[in-house]
């Protein structure tokens, strides 16, 4: 996936070393961390699709301009978000 996303890094590490937080989660665990959500809400719910946009350490998408122009693995953001509401569910990045 190779991103990483500071803030929420940053925000979630508050809830390691028994809440005592302190720094960011590394890149490799929150990376790891994401993919499995992913699977266990892919075990329980059919409906359901991520789109992992790598590169960047952005966390807001759909309030820029860059919704307009970011693609990951040759899908548009914008063709997703629209394939979504018309309930083609998929998931796009690793």
């Amino acid at each position: 996936m190779a991103f990483v996303p500071d803030v929420i890094r940053f925000f979630l590490a508050y809830g390691t070393n028994d809440c005592a937080g302190g720094g960011t989660i590394d890149p490799g665990t929150f990376q790891s961390g994401l993919l499995a959500f992913r699977d266990q809400v892919h075990a329980q719910h059919a409906a359901f699709g991520t789109y992992f946009i790598g590169g960047n350490a952005d966390h807001i998408w759909l309030m820029s301009d860059d919704q307009y122009s970011t693609t990951v693995g040759g899908v548009s953001l914008k063709s997703w978000l629209a394939d979504l509401l018309a309930g083609q569910i998929a998931d796009v990045g690793p």
